[in-house]
């Protein structure tokens, strides 16, 4: 698998970015401003990629925090969101300085300056005023009538807030001709000024797991239901794979299917995702989206493309009665059919706030009644029943590292509060 970095934090930025019907496209809009704001200022190639990638993820603490982005403005405890952010992305790899601006992109100006935070603070208030801009274009009006009072806004805050130097730029934006239209389609402008555009360097199967895994930590914890889910499906999905004889690099990629299988799940509201008893009709019609959506964020990525067909399939059935699209059979890859018996698997015996996981004996019988009605392939439920034992151990120490990691996540912000 060879992914280039920035098509991979599109996907990521994208997904994020499904949260907020209000402010559609936020971090991408925010990674394009980012982007054109520190290559005006003339920051160099290194530091203008962390900006562009910091932005393009600067608010993924507060989705882990459950923060509601349709008031982003307004937020209360913005200092502990971008914290939040910080924490998550502190162990990708190559991603210190982006993981530095995030978390440091709701500090004001005077504050950065009094600390001589140099490059990474400048850095940090780029976000913070590319952010500013953002939230307060209003998406049912052309951008360029809002600008003028958006500029007025941002000059009232420079040199407390917002450096006076990036607020000057965005003026300067505004007033060129054309500047500012990758604002109505920012997807295809996620690219720096410097001559040398770091965010094209490409990722190999390692790193693009070691990427994505915090990413598989803010789908997650949108629910408390489902908090490890998509660590354990990683797991026993890369294990089937191995069985069945995938070579190195499809098995890392069942890995990476199996972290963003539910990445569709970030545009299903909370109140759905959260809802203890069974959802009614309109309810489970917007969570069967999630798959559909999945499959969208995923696809037309160069190096995704098994990821994409594997995690858009995960809730086809063999017999038909699967969604989004009803597959049938031979229409469902054989990376499909293993992440569903691993999705199932790990879904029957993971312990959830609102019951404990199935016993073994309890989960092989509920697999082979399905395998037998053809609802999910019998071959790859064989494999998985062959070494369940160990699979259910991996799954459990997986899923159990995964809460480790949401502990330390969590001990980490209450540390910031007091």
């Amino acid at each position: 698998m060879q992914v280039r970095l920035i098509d991979l934090m599109g996907v990521l930025s994208r997904a994020l970015d499904l949260v907020s019907r209000m402010l559609g496209n936020h971090h991408v809009h925010v990674g394009f401003l980012a982007a054109r704001f520190a290559g005006r200022l003339g920051m160099d190639a290194a530091t203008q990629r962390d900006v562009l990638l910091a932005g393009m993820v600067h608010d993924a603490g507060a989705i882990a925090l459950h923060t509601a982005l349709e008031s982003l403005a307004f937020e209360r405890d913005l200092y502990t969101h971008a914290r939040a952010g910080q924490l998550l992305l502190d162990n990708c790899p190559g991603f210190e300085g982006v993981s530095w601006m995030v978390g440091e992109h709701h500090t004001p100006w005077d504050v950065l300056r009094e600390r001589d935070s140099g490059s990474l603070g400048l850095g940090a208030n780029i976000i913070n005023a590319a952010d500013f801009v953002d939230v307060r274009l209003r998406r049912h009006k052309p951008y360029a009538v809002q600008f003028a009072d958006v500029a007025a806004s941002a000059k009232r805050e420079a040199g407390r807030l917002l450096n006076p130097d990036c607020v000057e730029v965005f003026r300067e934006l505004v007033a060129e001709h054309g500047a500012l239209d990758g604002l109505y389609a920012p997807a295809s402008h996620l690219y720096t000024d410097a001559e040398e555009r770091m965010e094209q360097e490409y990722l190999g199967c390692e790193d693009v797991v070691r990427l994505c895994s915090p990413f598989a930590q803010v789908i997650d914890f949108r629910s408390r239901f489902t908090a490890t889910h998509s660590r354990g499906v990683a797991v026993v999905a890369e294990d089937l794979a191995r069985a069945v004889d995938f070579s190195l690099t499809e098995q890392r990629t069942m890995h990476v299917a199996g972290l963003l299988h539910d990445i569709g799940k970030l545009a299903v509201p909370g109140s759905i995702l959260e809802k203890p008893s069974a959802l009614e009709d309109a309810e489970f019609a917007v969570m069967r989206e999630h798959a559909r959506i999945s499959g969208e964020i995923l696809g037309n990525v160069a190096g995704l493309e098994l990821v994409c067909q594997w995690a858009g399939q995960h809730h086809e059935r063999l017999d038909g009665t699967g969604y989004p699209f009803g597959l049938r059979g031979e229409a469902i890859s054989l990376g499909a059919r293993i992440i569903q018996v691993a999705d199932v698997f790990t879904a029957i015996t993971e312990d959830r706030p609102y019951r404990e996981g199935m016993r073994p004996e309890a989960a092989a019988a509920l697999l082979r009644r399905q395998a037998d009605a053809r609802v999910l392939d019998p071959e790859i439920v064989c494999l998985l029943l062959e070494r369940m034992d160990d699979l259910n151990c991996a799954r459990e120490r997986e899923q159990q590292k995964a809460r480790d990691e949401f502990e330390r996540f969590s001990g980490g912000l209450r540390n910031l509060r007091h």
